[in-house]
């Protein structure tokens, strides 16, 4: 206002409604603002500050009716002159788009590669699965950045990896990363619409994820194979979601992937776009990009995201000074910030459980702009693009416990891929590969047990309503075989020992099912009910008041706390009102001589009263 600029009000209708009223003077006509909050002594003397005859205010906003977005309010949008800007999805403007950033020499026999890329769109767009498919500009430019990276062909422009010398007189293989046009341009719509499909907009149709992304590669052969012949590499394409194709990963001195992909060791993937993963509990989201980032070289932060996260959080913010003066503080990077400027891999986890505002902070260091303003230093922050890698990682917002689904505008600044459930198969494997002293077969039935409580519980829904919902995953089989591993000798183990109902429709006669001992001993030392062992600590017995009693209804989930424990398990007791969970933690204190603290939580409870935090001396 008193240099006479331009001032951008980017997400105007994020904002709150305290905040926009504050700023009506500023749109009256007389264009002035009354500072009052530097009034000071006994004049109470106020600063009025009048714009400049050249300042001008423009705002922007995306319309009401996504998630997380809200209209203006009908006075405040008057004291503006509104401009609607229509999406540029004219089949024209997107074809010249295309054109123009499509690298030179780029073309397919037959036909054109923006007009095919256009067909596809639309054809997509038409379908069922594919209506809520957000078409944009930015959806398009990655898909022809990806052709212009990894179908690159001057001798400078692609990147080779030794994969080392199979002896000193042969020079070391080299793994060339470019790919031919048909290869790469399937891959390119697969890595921009299709892995996408059961997740974000299109999550309706995550349980036909499979036969979605089916239809859309044959159509991608139909109009393939009418331009020219498919040679075997493209044909290996589009059998890209077969999992029946064997794929092994591929390692090298200073390279890592999966043909015919590869990623350099301590770099950033081929496109600088973040991506999100979506699917269920337990696939290994986050697994799987921290596999990623150790199998490349990279360092990789973690950051779990929640309804209490702040901005303040992630970028950081004014801390007092450890051992300083009184009143002495400096500023301290939040995990994000520090993450970005040493050049690591970064992870949101739990992205839609975030507050809006944060979604909103974190806009710029996702779209092109790959910065991050901090207003306290008055500095931009670069994401540094050879180095850093963004990801996000989520629950279907349909799974419900406070999660949101996030806006479009904010969903298209990723690359969106959809996990799937896991297969028996991989079940199998991933426990064979983690838990080798446990035979095959017994695992094989432990798979099976699981897939059989999936079906009958959540599927038909038999049974086990009561207290739903229920989510049977890879980390059970987990917990399960490591209860095996604790308790019982290598080579007679019994995974009947930890399991109830339907255990005899999959393992048969050859193992019983355990349903837990009512032998209770407690020693100086040891305190033991069935087949759980927790030492006692030693000291002085404590006292509670009223005094507790065990009783033989009790034993039962007493042994099952008892094992979560010993276990270093994280447990919940679930149960009706005045049923005794409380009192069974307490009672187990008790017995094992640790003192108990106990918080009564509620819905007005704050991260700082768990956390800790800073208060005025």
């Amino acid at each position: 206002m008193k240099q006479g600029g331009v001032f951008l009000l980017d997400e105007i209708s994020l904002a709150d409604d305290s905040v926009l009223e504050r700023l009506n003077s500023v749109l009256e006509t007389e264009r002035s603002l009354v500072l009052a909050e530097k009034g000071s002594g006994d004049t109470n003397d106020v600063e009025l500050i009048t714009a400049d005859s050249s300042f001008r205010l423009v705002a922007t906003m995306n319309p009401g009716g996504d998630f997380g977005k809200k209209e203006l309010s009908p006075a405040l949008r008057n004291r503006f002159t509104e401009i609607w800007c229509p999406q540029s999805n004219s089949r024209a403007d997107l074809l010249q788009i295309v054109q123009h950033n499509l690298r030179a020499g780029l073309s397919l026999e037959g036909g054109d590669l923006g007009e095919l890329m256009l067909d596809f769109i639309d054809w997509l767009t038409r379908q069922d699965f594919g209506r809520r498919c957000v078409l944009s500009v930015r959806d398009v430019l990655s898909w022809v950045n990806f052709l212009n990276a990894v179908c690159e062909r001057d001798e400078d422009g692609f990147m080779t990896m030794g994969a080392g010398a199979e002896d000193d007189d042969e020079e070391g293989m080299e793994w060339d990363l470019r790919l031919d046009t048909v290869t790469a341009f399937i891959h390119a719509a697969c890595l921009v619409y299709v892995d996408g499909l059961g997740s974000g907009t299109t999550v309706s149709c995550a349980d036909q994820a499979l036969l979605a992304r089916r239809s859309c590669l044959g159509f991608l052969r139909r109009r393939l194979s009418r331009m020219s012949r498919l040679e075997q590499e493209a044909l290996e394409a589009l059998r890209v979601y077969d999992t029946a194709l064997p794929r092994q990963p591929q390692w090298g001195d200073d390279f890592f992937g999966i043909e015919p992909f590869y990623i350099a060791l301590g770099l950033a993937l081929k496109l600088q776009r973040p991506v999100l993963l979506e699917g269920s509990p337990g696939v290994g989201k986050t697994s799987l990009v921290g596999a990623l980032a150790k199998a490349s070289g990279n360092h990789l932060v973690r950051i779990n995201l929640s309804e209490q996260t702040d901005v303040t959080d992630l970028f950081g913010t004014d801390l007092p000074v450890e051992g300083g003066k009184g009143g002495e503080f400096a500023w301290r990077d939040g995990p994000l910030l520090a993450a970005l400027k040493a050049g690591h891999w970064i992870v949101l986890d739990e992205l839609n459980l975030a507050s809006q505002s944060v979604l909103e902070g974190l806009n710029a260091c996702l779209d092109h702009r790959a910065e991050v303003y901090v207003p306290e230093l008055a500095m931009s922050f670069h994401v540094q693009h050879h180095k850093t890698r963004i990801f996000g990682c989520q629950n279907p917002y349909t799974q419900g416990g406070g999660r949101k689904g996030l806006p479009k505008s904010f969903l298209n600044r990723f690359t969106q891929v959809f996990v799937d459930q896991l297969t028996s198969g991989d079940m199998e494997f991933i426990g064979d590969a983690i838990f080798p002293n446990i035979d095959k077969e017994i695992i094989s039935k432990m798979v099976e047990f699981s897939n059989t409580l999936v079906q009958e519980v959540n599927v038909d829904r038999k049974w086990g309503q009561r207290g739903g919902p229920w989510e049977f995953n890879l980390r059970d089989l987990f917990r399960w075989c490591q209860l095996m591993q604790a308790d019982q000798a290598p080579g007679f183990f019994n995974p009947g020992q930890h399991v109830l109902s339907v255990f005899r429709k999959v393992f048969g006669a050859d193992f019983e099912p355990y349903v837990r001992s009512r032998e209770f001993h407690i020693t100086p030392l040891n305190l033991q009910v069935g087949f759980s062992v927790l030492q006692r600590s030693g000291g002085a017995p404590a006292t509670l008041d009223p005094p507790l009693s065990i009783t033989h209804q009790a034993l039962r989930p007493l042994e099952s706390l008892m094992k979560c424990v010993e276990m270093g398990w994280m447990s919940m007791l679930v149960g009706p009102t005045a049923s005794g969970k409380t009192g069974l933690v307490r009672l187990l204190a008790l017995l094992t001589g640790h003192r108990l603290r106990v918080m009564a939580m509620n819905s007005a409870m704050d991260t700082t009263e768990l956390l800790g935090g800073f208060e005025q001396l």
